[in-house]
């Protein structure tokens, strides 16, 4: 090495055994996914529920129905889920498994490493936050969309299990992260109502 010259940091790996087992339950929920007439169409398009892209739309909605403050929370609950997720991915020598077990990939080839899932992550950071605003009949429903993208990721071949229970986990943490603050700064004014702000 040259003088002077650092090494660069030591990246995170999974064990061998962690490794083993995920890729078995990544094979066994692609293969539950293969008997449903559909599936690929079905996974494609919905994969992206977990994106940038569904916040800004979720965002927009808000917007236009004057829920001000909960199209703040939305984007900014998004935006740290795909960014934190992202910087994540940099600790992390992963490979996906396309890359490492000549899983089939079919979507589009993504970048970074495999842990976490930032769609993972985006979905549960916006859906934590979604849940905590709606009623109580009706969070269940906001909680189908995390549910569901990590099975769409893993059936398309771009992340394992642990990959989307990372994201999962991630993401929830920053739900409720934007939710603390967000209440916080409203119970600074009081004048604000919680649709406008």
């Amino acid at each position: 090495m040259a003088a002077g010259r650092r090494a660069a940091p030591q990246r995170l790996t999974v064990g061998p055994g962690l490794h083993a087992i995920d890729a078995q339950a990544g094979e066994v929920v692609r293969q539950a996914f293969s008997r449903l007439p559909g599936a690929v169409a079905l996974s494609r398009a919905t994969t992206d529920l977990g994106s940038m892209f569904m916040v800004a739309g979720a965002a927009a909605m808000l917007l236009a129905g004057g829920r001000v403050r909960r199209a703040g929370e939305v984007a900014a609950a998004g935006a740290l889920g795909w960014t934190v997720a992202h910087q994540a991915k940099k600790v992390f020598d992963r490979p996906r498994p396309y890359e490492a077990e000549a899983t089939p990939r079919l979507i589009a080839e993504p970048t970074g490493s495999s842990m976490p899932s930032g769609h993972a992550a985006v979905a549960m950071a916006t859906a934590t936050v979604l849940a905590g605003r709606a009623g109580p009949g009706r969070r269940w429903v906001w909680l189908l969309m995390p549910a569901w993208v990590p099975l769409t990721r893993i059936h398309l071949g771009v992340h394992y299990p642990t990959d989307t229970m990372a994201g999962l986990i991630l993401g929830h943490g920053l739900g409720r992260l934007v939710v603390a603050v967000s209440d916080h700064r409203s119970r600074r004014q009081p004048q604000d109502d919680g649709r406008v702000v």
